[in-house]
């Protein structure tokens, strides 16, 4: 189980790399345990980001993030990244994996894309 976002305006069959991100298709994906991003930042994808979709296009989990939003999410962890300072193990994994999320979002408002979320 995961968080699985995907870039609205790029072709979702090139996004589907089975469970493996990959910013360049459009695609992210942030687990649900011990080496969640967002768990690392002190962050939820229920509550942070689940509260900012738009949730017109499915279940409770499932909605769209506009660019605007992205920008938001940006900031979000923009404000939490210092916590990325006190992770004591595997630290360069949460950093890499922090640079791709921010990389995704950006591709997102710079193609003026919504972003698709399943969390």
């Amino acid at each position: 189980m995961g968080a699985d976002l995907y870039i609205e305006k790029l072709e979702r069959e090139k996004q589907y790399t089975g469970f493996k991100t990959d910013v360049e298709a459009g695609y992210y994906r942030d687990s649900y345990n011990d080496y969640s991003i967002l768990y690392r930042l002190g962050l939820s994808w229920w509550v942070d980001i689940g509260e900012m979709i738009d949730k017109n296009i499915g279940t409770k989990h499932e909605g769209k993030l506009t660019p605007k939003q992205c920008k938001e999410f940006l900031e979000i962890l923009e404000a939490n990244k210092w916590k990325l300072e006190k992770i004591e193990e595997d630290r360069k994994f949460f950093k890499e994996k922090y640079r791709l999320l921010k990389k995704f979002l950006n591709k997102a408002i710079e193609l003026n894309s919504d972003v698709i979320c399943n969390i």
